[in-house]
């Protein structure tokens, strides 16, 4: 179960990735929401993030948390985005880091 988390969400970056890209590159979202463009693919197949994504289970999803709460801000939803960045600070310590 430990190795299902960062399968999963390698698997759903590339749908947070086509919002993020489609947003910059000022395009209309696809139909489908499993369709992601072929950019989005690339990047979430980025060899450094597979192999950390498996060595250590809570590095993709803090990627994945960060695209959603940046997708979240730039489309004017900042309530989500507040939750989002709430859920990442009790979530994963590496994305912040208190000192505490």
């Amino acid at each position: 179960m430990l190795r299902l988390t960062p399968l999963l969400t390698l698997l759903a970056l590339p749908i947070a990735l086509t919002r993020l890209i489609c947003y910059y590159k000022r395009q209309r979202l696809r139909s489908h929401i499993l369709s992601p463009v072929p950019e989005a693919i690339v990047l979430s197949a980025f060899p450094i993030l597979w192999f950390f994504g498996f060595l250590y289970y809570t590095e993709v999803p803090s990627v994945l948390l960060v695209v959603w709460t940046v997708v979240a801000a730039l489309q004017g939803d900042h309530w989500l985005a507040a939750l989002v960045c709430y859920v990442i600070r009790m979530y994963s310590s590496e994305v912040v880091d208190d000192h505490s």
